[in-house]
């Protein structure tokens, strides 16, 4: 106890914060509403030209609204139900699912909310809106879902268990610089997303232009001449079955450096120990033979199972690289049968192709442009760790901002 008065903290239920920091419930700090279920069933109805978007839980995301599938409701409807209307520094948080997600209103007669979502009303003098918003995403916040949740399949949290929340609370001066830096945070990581976005745009442009066939419009590079062959994929790829590669324990537990693969998009799905029957002959296309998905392997693997192709150039006048980008453009309709795709059909598929210089570079364009984006996406998840560890240092009182 003589340290902790020493370095001016003090003993909470939630651990120790500065002394001169509040501990209270989310009750006494805002008024919650919420739409009403008995609302919904009678009022509600979604209108094409509602001037005001009902949002919902899969639209709230970490501290910004997820423009996707928005529908609309009238003002008029709105402003009957002016109980889940949403106004300027109302926060909103999604009580079933995605819970953990907070945003904050920027604008009025904009938005409402429909069910299952919390609409937070800070009481004047009380709570800062975006701290709360930070507050409810930090650890403090993950926290409290876990002491209320009701639900280990479906998570979600009861109105009246939001209303009992701890939460610790600063002067607002203090509050206001806490949210101020880490909104900053924030921007820096939209500006990255919006970048990689724009760059992602970009090469798919560039995908389309180089790897389609001069004769079919496609822009060519300067200083390569000649027509591009026509050729199956099955002419350009051989394969070989994974039976030899496929992991014996499936608990992916290992420690050594030996991952297992999947042609899915989950791709990696743990490491083993296991020392033999290990896929070294890389780089090669891995193939998921019924749902045509494919990943770039250029290191050691095993795999999961026998459902899949590791398909090689048949010669050194095919690049890996730009049959990889080939094969991603193409569009395949796999239907409702449920069959091995790469001898049947998939490697049938006509392609034109360039000689192997033309290739090549085309090859380290698009390589180029994806190194781009994989460095921005890497300084992405930095700022990301960045912004996790002053959440915890600044929203603990370890580090003071004023």
């Amino acid at each position: 106890m003589e340290l902790m008065e020493k370095q001016g903290l003090k003993q909470t239920e939630l651990g120790l914060i500065p002394e001169d920091w509040k501990l209270s419930i989310l009750n006494d700090l805002t008024d919650i509403t919420r739409l009403a279920g008995y609302e919904y069933s009678t009022l509600w109805e979604e209108t094409t030209n509602g001037e005001i978007i009902a949002l919902r839980g899969f639209n709230i995301g970490q501290n910004k609204i997820i423009e996707r599938d928005f529908v609309n409701i009238s003002d008029s409807l709105s402003k009957r139900l002016i109980r889940s209307r949403l106004f300027r520094n109302d926060v909103i948080y999604p009580c079933v699912g995605s819970i953990g997600n907070a945003v904050v209103i920027e604008e009025d007669d904009k938005y409402h909310i429909q069910q299952n979502i919390a609409k937070i009303t800070p009481k004047k003098g009380k709570i800062f809106s975006h701290y709360l918003a930070y507050y409810l995403m930090s650890e403090f916040g993950l926290k409290e879902i876990e002491r209320f949740n009701g639900s280990s399949s479906q998570p979600n949290i009861l109105v009246g268990s939001l209303r009992q929340y701890l939460v610790v609370t600063p002067t607002l001066t203090e509050q206001k610089a806490i949210a101020t830096a880490l909104s900053d945070v924030d921007a820096l990581i939209a500006s990255l997303e919006q970048t990689i976005i724009k760059k992602k745009a970009i090469k798919q442009g560039a995908m389309q232009q180089l790897l389609k066939p001069p004769h079919k419009g496609g822009k060519r590079l300067p200083g390569f001449s000649g027509d591009w062959v026509e050729k199956t994929l099955g002419e350009c790829l051989k394969y070989e079955q994974p039976t030899n590669y496929i992991v014996d324990n499936s608990d992916y537990e290992g420690q050594s450096q030996t991952p297992v693969l999947t042609a899915g998009k989950s791709f990696l799905l743990g490491y083993t120990d296991e020392e033999f029957g290990i896929f070294m002959d890389y780089p090669v296309i891995i193939f998921d033979d019924f749902t045509t998905s494919k990943q770039f392997v250029d290191f050691s693997f095993k795999v999961k199972s026998s459902a899949m192709k590791m398909l090689k150039p048949v010669s050194n006048e095919i690049d890996i690289s730009f049959m990889f980008t080939i094969m991603n453009l193409i569009r395949f309709s796999l239907g409702d049968d449920h069959k091995r795709r790469w001898i049947t059909e998939y490697s049938k598929i006509e392609i034109f192709i360039p000689k192997i210089k033309e290739q090549l570079a085309i090859s380290d364009i698009i390589g180029n442009m994806d190194a781009e984006i994989t460095q921005l996406e890497t300084k992405k998840e930095k700022y990301q760790a960045i912004k996790q560890g002053m959440m915890q240092e600044l929203l603990t009182g370890k580090t003071r901002l004023v």
